[in-house]
């Protein structure tokens, strides 16, 4: 069975709170290209916040414009990151 959208955002959202930015972002990107789909809001927070807890502000930026393009609208939670 192929994994589901919740799967894929459990997985993407584990590695970001890890640390794990990058292999994050990795299936990030596996996931869009394999699925057409876009993760949910909750791990698109959790990318912004694994990137400001390591200061890295210009990645956070990127993740943020790529949700914006994505059409992602950010929270309440997004905007306390």
């Amino acid at each position: 069975a192929k994994p589901t959208q919740r799967t894929w955002n459990t997985v993407i959202s584990v590695c970001a709170r890890s640390g794990q930015v990058e292999k994050a972002e990795e299936l990030l990107d596996r996931y869009a290209g394999e699925t057409g789909e876009t993760p949910g809001i909750r791990t698109w927070n959790s990318l912004l916040a694994a990137c400001m807890s390591r200061g890295d502000i210009q990645r956070a930026k990127c993740f943020w414009e790529k949700m914006h393009q994505e059409g992602v609208h950010p929270d309440i939670v997004t905007y306390n990151t």
